[in-house]
C-alpha cells in the first residue's frame, strides 16, 4: 500500500528583515532535516514534493539525497 508522509519544513534561520517565505534554514534546521532524511531511508519515498520557499526546498532536498 502507498503512503502519504507530509513533512513540515525544519527550523529556519529568522530574519527579522525578510517575509518569512524567504527565510533558510538554520544550522540546526540543516542537522534536523538531514537526520529525517537518514530516518527516511528504507521507506521507499518515490517522490519529494515542496513549495517553492527556501526553507521548505532546503527541506525536501535533504530528503530527497540521504
Amino acid at each position: 500500500m502507498a503512503k502519504l508522509i507530509f513533512i513540515r519544513h525544519s527550523a529556519p534561520l529568522i530574519d527579522p528583515a525578510l517575509p518569512a517565505r524567504d527565510w533558510v534554514l538554520s544550522a540546526e534546521g540543516h542537522a534536523a532535516a538531514t537526520s529525517l532524511a537518514d530516518r527516511l531511508v528504507g521507506h521507499g519515498i518515490g517522490a519529494v514534493i515542496s513549495s517553492d520557499e527556501p526553507k521548505d526546498r532546503q527541506t525536501a532536498e535533504a530528503i530527497a539525497s540521504p
